[in-house]
């Protein structure tokens, strides 16, 4: 069973990597809905109103330390300097431009790049995938893997068919690669095969697909 791709680009486009990343049940579970502020899982009036209860009396906590917190933001200088000036607003808009006595457009025009435009909803989307691109770089930089040396371990007496799998993972882009083989006592393969998936969350996750697949 897999996700329903065009549903999710209607209705959670900003969340669609995050969803694929989650997968389905192979026993064809029907979806429910679940109540969250209740354990059970259930609907009752006594959490519903204390839910409503807490919403009402939202805590009133201090302004946000903007200026201090731009330059600590784990992204790009470009946008640690765009946001930085949109904060103090120099940014070089029409309306700016015109009290600074530039002629200029002071009306909000579409955005237009390399002839390509994109709606509000597209350009938030390319946007959260940059920034999560930049720090899954940055991540990768900062903590490279270390590199470890295998020593040889003796090969084990094979008793009947043996299954071998190995799952690769792409922490950049998340795709996974998957192989397995059945290897016989003479230690002849039998069968071998491979597959790959998009929008696997990490390791671990890709090494259970490929043993799901080879059960």
């Amino acid at each position: 069973m897999e996700w329903n791709v065009m549903a999710i680009r209607q209705h959670l486009p900003l969340y669609e990597d995050r969803i694929l990343q989650i997968i389905p049940s192979s026993f064809k579970k029907h979806d429910e809905l679940v109540w969250l502020p209740d354990a059970s899982g259930l609907y009752n009036s006594k959490s519903g109103y204390e839910l409503a209860r807490k919403s009402l009396h939202t805590p009133v906590t201090a302004e946000y330390p903007w200026r201090k917190c731009i330059w600590n933001l784990n992204t790009a200088p470009k946008i640690q300097s765009f946001l930085w000036s949109a904060l103090n607003g120099a940014l070089p808009v029409g309306h700016t431009l015109l009290i600074r006595g530039l002629q200029a457009e002071s009306r909000c025009k579409r955005l237009i790049f390399e002839n390509k435009s994109w709606s509000e909803a597209e350009l938030i989307r390319k946007v959260l995938y940059d920034a999560r691109a930049w720090e899954e770089v940055s991540q990768a930089v900062k903590h490279p893997s270390p590199r470890c040396t295998r020593s040889a371990l003796p090969t084990p007496e094979l008793k009947g068919i043996s299954c071998f799998t190995d799952g690769a993972w792409d922490p950049i882009s998340g795709h996974s690669g998957q192989g397995w083989a059945f290897v016989d006592p003479a230690g002849d393969v039998i069968r071998h095969y491979s597959s790959n998936r998009l929008h696997v969350a990490m390791p671990i996750v890709a090494e259970a697909l490929v043993v799901k697949a080879a059960l």
